[in-house]
């Protein structure tokens, strides 16, 4: 955890990465909240990064990012709309495009986990 005994400056000088370095004159890091404080919440704690999060542009893109292997409910993706999604795993760096798929009549879509996956996962929805 990071504190007022760590060194901060704005730009790095020579040999800044090696043990013999002086940061003394470096100025202290300015404590700006605790482990646990807003925006950033409790790193692992269960909670705000318990579920899916969603972003996009309407109409133009949905982005979502999944915790976990599962699968998801997209909501709000306009009556029988078409989507173009794609996968993206974050540990391997890859996409996979699918099919087209159609949401419900109440704008929803089913959406499977990526298979094969054990961790976290991002699906990228375009018309």
């Amino acid at each position: 955890m990071s504190d007022a005994t760590w060194r901060s400056a704005k730009g790095s000088m020579p040999d800044w990465l090696t043990t013999s370095f002086n940061d003394s004159e470096w100025p202290q890091a300015r404590v700006v909240g605790s482990n646990g404080d807003g925006p950033w919440g409790k790193i692992g704690a269960q909670g705000e990064l318990d579920g899916p999060h969603a972003a996009g542009i309407p109409d133009k893109v949905r982005i979502v990012w999944v915790p976990r292997a599962e699968g998801i409910l997209v909501r709000n993706l306009g009556r029988k709309a078409t989507w173009r999604p794609t996968y993206f795993d974050p540990v391997k760096g890859e996409k996979t495009v699918t099919s087209a798929i159609q949401a419900g009549d109440d704008g929803s879509w089913s959406c499977p986990a990526p298979t094969g996956q054990d961790h976290d996962w991002v699906l990228i929805l375009e018309p």
